[in-house]
């Protein structure tokens, strides 16, 4: 009997690749073999970014790649634009590749984010067992059915539309304002410059006295596990969700406030970073934290080998 073949989708964006690069290392270090499926924008990305030894550890881990239907000069920071891809394109793209997937060796199952559940509707179609994967928090996975009821009420628009307002940025008297689209990181296309970073290794520097995060979830969580105090800025989806439990319920950060001009001055800046440098409060819940995210580890490693036990089981 062969090693059991899960097939690894992830959403197209960055904060949702990564996780599920994470998932399909521990599948294969649990007696999967994993191929994943990326755009073939993200799959460059990833692959500039992993170092020589980390490749030597990728036996049983394949990359599969399908089009993300952009032109190469198009901004795949643009939600829309994926989502049109996502809705239109890629079903039928991943129908064929998962065809030929099944042709080459047995899929034990599709794991794909709920970002883009039409892989697991090809799956089913295919006659492959599906599993969805959460990328954000269980706190907002619990609120997501509640949005029809605040689009109902008109809290969020049907149409789609940001109700964020942009927010503008002032590090120095000397430089001028900056909006946060515009940021230099953000507006390099060069592929030097602008490259597919993975956090953990810069968080994890004992030189690392705070981490100034849009709250992410991945962000969040990587912040939690190395006992980093947050300067908080978030910009849109769960962020502001999870700013709320970082500065409100956990109390290991602060929030970044724009004054009434909608700008985040340095005056806000220099003020919150130094008051998390001289809050010892919140240093020590930071690594209380930590300790607690560390010993959580061992009930989601019992949790993963539950699920992998399951899986073998069905394809036996």
């Amino acid at each position: 009997m062969g090693k059991p073949h899960a097939v690894v989708v992830p959403f197209p964006a960055q904060g949702h690749v990564r996780p599920l690069v994470e998932l399909s290392h521990r599948l294969v270090d649990l007696g999967f073999r994993a191929t994943l499926v990326c755009s073939e924008f993200d799959h460059n990305r990833i692959m500039a970014a992993l170092r020589k030894e980390t490749q030597l550890g990728m036996e049983g881990l394949c990359f599969a790649t399908v089009p993300d239907g952009l032109e190469p000069e198009e901004d795949r920071s643009d939600l829309r634009r994926l989502c049109e891809f996502i809705l239109v394109a890629f079903p039928r793209l991943f129908e064929h590749l998962l065809g030929k997937l099944i042709e080459e060796d047995k899929v034990s199952c599709v794991i794909a984010d709920l970002g883009i559940i039409s892989a697991l509707l090809v799956a089913k179609k295919m006659g492959v067992p599906g599993v969805g994967f959460w990328p954000a928090s269980s706190g907002l996975l619990a609120l997501s059915p509640l949005v029809p009821k605040l689009i109902e009420s008109g809290t969020i628009h049907s149409n789609g539309e940001s109700i964020i307002q942009n927010q503008i940025i002032q590090l120095s008297p000397t430089m001028p304002e900056i909006n946060t689209n515009n940021l230099w990181w953000n507006c390099y296309s060069d592929p030097m410059t602008r490259k597919f970073s993975f956090k953990q290794e810069v968080l994890c520097h004992r030189a690392v006295a705070c981490f100034v995060s849009h709250c992410g979830w991945n962000s969040t969580t990587e912040g939690l596990s190395n006992g980093v105090p947050f300067s908080c800025w978030p910009n849109e989806a769960d962020q502001f969700f999870n700013q709320k439990y970082i500065c409100e319920v956990w109390k290991i950060g602060f929030e970044l406030k724009p004054n009434e001009d909608g700008i985040i001055d340095r005056k806000e800046i220099h003020g919150k970073v130094e008051a998390l440098f001289c809050d010892e409060g919140i240093r020590r819940r930071a690594v209380e934290m930590k300790e607690m995210a560390e010993s959580s580890g061992r009930i989601s490693v019992q949790n993963l080998g539950d699920f992998v036990e399951r899986i073998k089981n069905k394809t036996n």
